[in-house]
């Protein structure tokens, strides 16, 4: 070990924290003058999410926060929940679940909040609310929207919407990304690697991830059941003709998880164990994208967008409960449950250049969902099985809506 000392007189002494003082007051102005700057810029933003239409941040009505793609480049991050803890009025929740953190807005429980992808809705009709089931590195921006927006997105955005774009700008450059992260919490790693572009009239993206970590270590050890793996893909290609853009994609995202359940939970009597794992949770979608926009978006027609997909999210959630009915009498109980929920979407909208100012956004909005569920439950006293039961499940949601929405500047 080296160690320096330093003698200076106390006039020298005095002199250096002035200095010091004055260096750390400079870099605080400058860091603000940053942040005022940042702060500008961000208002000069194009957000979507809030009136279904691109809209100056700063114009728009709801309480919106916005993540560039350039503060999700630099975050090392490998959950999209993780990418908005810091976000106003964002709580995470995990119930345990690794790797499958939900989000609250402002207090209001998960479930109701709309979670959009390329403004299309990923839902999930669980009380936990829904899986961020979108990989990181191809996200380009997501908006939030704070507070209520039932009007143009349903009553699941009670509590809120984030909307996640993953899509690229339509461009001529070429572009691409490899990225690689080491996590030494967990001792587990994220690899990505995108590419896309444009060429004349065509363009196209593709991409993929893999993200596995082990077991999270901790000042008192590493904490059992906090592994998690996921892994997917996504491709997509573009054809541009003057104001019209047809647009075809493709996504795979498949996860599985471990469910840490705290020792008072699970070891307490009758209970001698209570185990949860979630071995699967897996989403796939393809969608077919028209838009027409009217030159620089002028026009009575001023812009129109059709876009239809089909999206499945498959889940298997397993839970072995053990109990000690009496000293002699134990109660081992699998319960195997494996769901896939298909939805089929639509929706078609048009805005409307009333006046100089006057707009107006109309659409209309159609999924049909179903849900198909399978159950194993099998039940053993003292090793002997008592009870053998398969159920199927099958149920059904159709939404159509109809929405308006008109500014006026005044």
């Amino acid at each position: 070990m080296l160690v320096f000392t330093v003698s200076l007189p106390s006039t020298e002494i005095k002199e250096f924290y002035m200095k010091l003082t004055v260096l750390a007051l400079t870099v605080w102005i400058f860091t603000a003058g940053q942040a005022v700057i940042a702060s500008s810029n961000n208002m000069e933003e194009i957000v979507v999410v809030g009136t279904r239409s691109e809209k100056v941040y700063q114009e728009n009505p709801y309480s919106i926060s916005v993540l560039t793609k350039e503060a999700i480049r630099r975050s090392t991050k490998d959950q999209l929940a993780d990418l908005l803890a810091d976000s106003p009025g964002i709580t995470l929740s995990d119930a345990g679940q690794a790797g499958q953190k939900r989000i609250r807005i402002r207090g209001e429980e998960a479930r109701r909040m709309a979670l959009l992808v390329d403004g299309q809705e990923f839902g999930d009709h669980r009380e936990v609310g829904v899986p961020l089931l979108v990989y990181i590195s191809r996200i380009q921006r997501i908006e939030v929207v704070r507070g209520p927006a039932s009007v143009l997105y349903g009553p699941k955005a009670m509590g809120g919407v984030i909307n996640v774009i993953t899509r690229g700008e339509r461009d001529e450059s070429l572009r691409g990304s490899v990225s690689s992260t080491y996590d030494s919490a967990t001792d587990g790693y994220y690899a990505s690697a995108n590419l896309g572009g444009f060429a004349g009239n065509f363009g196209f993206e593709f991409g993929g991830f893999k993200n596995d970590q082990g077991l999270r270590d901790t000042p008192e050890g590493e904490v059992e059941n906090t592994e998690y793996e996921s892994h997917g893909f996504h491709a997509g290609l573009d054809y541009i003709a003057g104001d019209h853009a047809f647009a075809i994609a493709y996504e795979d995202f498949n996860s599985d998880s471990e469910v840490y359940v705290e020792p008072k939970v699970r070891f307490t009597p009758p209970f001698v164990d209570f185990a949860i794992d979630t071995p699967r949770r897996d989403r796939n979608k393809i969608r077919l994208d028209y838009d027409y926009t009217h030159g620089d978006g002028s026009g009575f027609l001023s812009a129109l967008s059709v876009d239809a997909y089909r999206q499945t999210a498959d889940r298997e959630f397993n839970t072995i409960p053990s109990l000690m009915l009496s000293p002699v009498t134990r109660l081992d109980t699998t319960i195997l449950t494996e769901s896939e929920l298909q939805s089929d979407g639509f929706n078609v909208q048009s805005d409307w250049t009333i006046s100089d100012r006057s707009d107006v956004v109309v659409g209309f909005q159609w999924v049909d969902d179903v849900v198909d569920q399978f159950r194993h439950r099998e039940a053993k006293i003292n090793g002997m099985t008592t009870s053998l039961t398969d159920n199927i499940d099958e149920a059904g949601l159709e939404t159509s809506a109809v929405y308006l929405q008109g500014d006026l500047d005044i």
